[in-house]
């Protein structure tokens, strides 16, 4: 293993719960990408998603960090909420389907 890859692992498992740590010695030895330990640990804490205020993106699960740059390292995890409709919103208004990810419920 690389030793960015060790060092990655080792930042990522001091912050571990308790519960997450059982988990992941559960999979020791099984090689996982940045995106599958991500999907893991939100889907864990119950997360819908990532977002980033700063650059106005947001991604959920089901097609988690699409954009795939540099910008995902300040990405913070939410919730996926119906879009408030204010702001600097890009949503059509009138999509019953549009959506925000937040922090907070």
């Amino acid at each position: 293993m690389r030793k960015s890859k060790v060092f990655v692992a080792k930042i990522y498992e001091s912050r571990m719960s308790p519960e997450l740590r059982e988990l992941s010695e559960a999979r020791e030895g099984v090689e996982m990408s940045v995106r599958e330990i991500m999907s893991e640990t939100l889907s864990y804490n119950r997360y819908d998603g990532l977002f980033n205020d700063g650059i106005s993106c947001a991604c959920l699960m089901d097609d988690l960090m699409p954009c795939n740059n540099d910008c995902i390292a300040t990405c913070e995890p939410g919730y996926k909420v119906p879009c408030p409709n204010e702001g600097d919103c890009d949503c059509d208004p009138k999509d019953p389907h549009a959506w925000h990810v937040v922090a907070e419920r």
